[in-house]
């Protein structure tokens, strides 16, 4: 149960004290119980508050807590047994400093039965990256909290049901999770298959009724990218007036310029690759129809103008939007400039992000032989989405038996297209959807060594 005071309690000292006390209602004879307390985020609050437990009137527990306070999140303070009959409260206590203003707010206690010895919690049911660059390690900070009375200990092996996706973290000695608190670890991640991966994270603890928790995993894996955000200070400006706007399409936020005020407005997305390569260069802007009919799109390398192109904004906004393909330098800056050249029928030239994604590594082809394939690859399907039928083109690096089957989101197969032994080449093969209902689905392409998924959309 959760006990607000009588009120929402908020004060402002200054050399004074404030006691606060809360008064359960205990519902059982001598049973133990967890208390809790919540903090919401105010200005200015005080050093550090202490929080006692007083069982028929005499403080069995003292807490003292510092900042920084844990915001919107339940504090554990300690555990006592309680009956009805019994003079039960909880004290809060604070102090102000010479720092006038100084604030300290009561919001409301929880108090629950002590059940567990060791419960572990996971307060993330799935984890989704969106898109995410191949190959590219990225840290996800996993939460795993103790809500028991005892430590819980948890294995240091983050393991992949399908090893879709490897986990690169070396932990060498199992984690232990403190009483009623909890622990973040940083899971270095990388992910090497292209297109759509669905894998299950699973974690082992000694948890003595849920001692292997699974976690979702999801992603859109594609070729090495990097991009800029209207966010990102360092390399985001802009010429002439420009406002926030409401929608956006990537990161929190998006701007634009009002056409009638500015000739010539101009926003700048810089960056500098570490890989030469042929790009290509996409844009997108919030979903709209009061865009720039005839932006232009500028691009420069090592400060100079190499190309412009000019695109409607309101044609497939919303989405990322293919400006170009380039063959673009390493070390070098890189700049694209979103500007009014002037001729558009619209209100406003929005910016919002900027997308280098690479196609081809520069010398990475092998001209000597171009009829056999570097490597495993499943090209997205076309048309998609489809209503009946569709087309998925691929190719084998190595001669062996190949592979391709439809699974729904869930993981459950759908259908096998190819399961054959192949020679090393380029291969195509059409799939009718058939009896399927309209939803997600991937496509798998498996040979001996590798693996290649996409993801596809059946609308009937």
């Amino acid at each position: 149960m959760s006990i607000p005071p009588n009120y929402f309690l908020r004060y402002s000292l200054s050399n004074s004290k404030i006691l606060i006390h809360f008064y359960p209602l205990i519902p059982r004879k001598n049973r133990n119980y967890n208390l809790f307390i919540q903090m919401p985020e105010i200005d200015n609050p005080v050093d550090s508050f202490s929080v006692g437990i007083f069982t028929n009137g005499i403080c069995t527990r003292m807490e003292v807590i510092h900042k920084p306070f844990q915001i919107n999140r339940w504090i554990y303070i300690g555990s006592g047994t309680f009956s009805p009959s019994q003079n039960n409260y909880i004290e809060m206590e604070a102090i102000g400093t010479v720092a006038t203003g100084q604030q300290f707010v009561s919001d409301v206690l929880k108090i629950s039965g002590l059940i567990r010895e060791r419960d572990i919690v996971l307060n993330t049911p799935t984890i989704n990256f969106g898109e995410i660059s191949q190959s590219t390690p990225y840290i996800y900070h996993l939460e795993i909290q103790n809500a028991g009375s005892s430590i819980l200990t948890v294995e240091p092996a983050f393991n992949f049901k399908q090893n879709l996706i490897q986990n690169k973290t070396v932990i060498e000695y199992p984690i232990q999770v403190p009483p009623m608190s909890y622990v973040t670890i940083p899971l270095s991640l990388d992910f090497t298959i292209l297109g759509t991966v669905i894998d299950t994270l699973v974690i082992h603890s000694d948890d003595p009724y849920e001692s292997i928790c699974e976690i979702p995993v999801m992603a859109e894996v594609e070729r090495f990218f990097m991009s800029i955000d209207n966010e990102d200070m360092a390399n985001y400006s802009e010429y002439q007036t420009w406002h926030y706007s409401n929608a956006h399409a990537y990161g929190p936020t998006s701007r634009y310029s009002w056409l009638i005020e500015n000739n010539r407005a101009s926003a700048t997305f810089k960056i500098v690759l570490p890989e030469a390569g042929l790009y290509n260069i996409l844009e997108i802007v919030p979903t709209t129809v009061n865009a720039a009919s005839n932006a232009g799109y500028i691009m420069k390398i090592d400060g100079v103008a190499v190309d412009t192109v000019f695109l409607d904004q309101n044609i497939g906004s919303g989405d990322w939007v293919k400006v170009g393909t380039y063959q673009l330098p390493a070390g070098k800056p890189v700049e694209v400039v979103v500007i009014d050249l002037g001729g558009s029928i619209g209100s406003v030239l929005r910016a919002d992000a900027v997308k280098w994604q690479m196609t081809t590594e520069t010398g990475i082809a092998n001209a000597s032989s171009p009829s056999i394939p570097e490597r495993l690859e499943l090209e997205q399907n076309y048309p998609n989405p489809f209503n009946a039928s569709t087309k998925f083109n691929y190719s084998i690096a190595k001669p062996g038996d190949v592979e391709i089957k439809v699974f729904n989101l869930i993981g459950r197969e759908v259908e096998t297209i190819v399961h054959k032994y192949h020679p090393a080449g380029f291969y195509s093969v059409s799939w009718n959807s058939g009896n399927v209902a309209s939803g997600v689905y991937v496509c798998i392409l498996k040979d001996n060594s590798d693996v290649r998924l996409r993801k596809m959309l059946v609308v009937k």
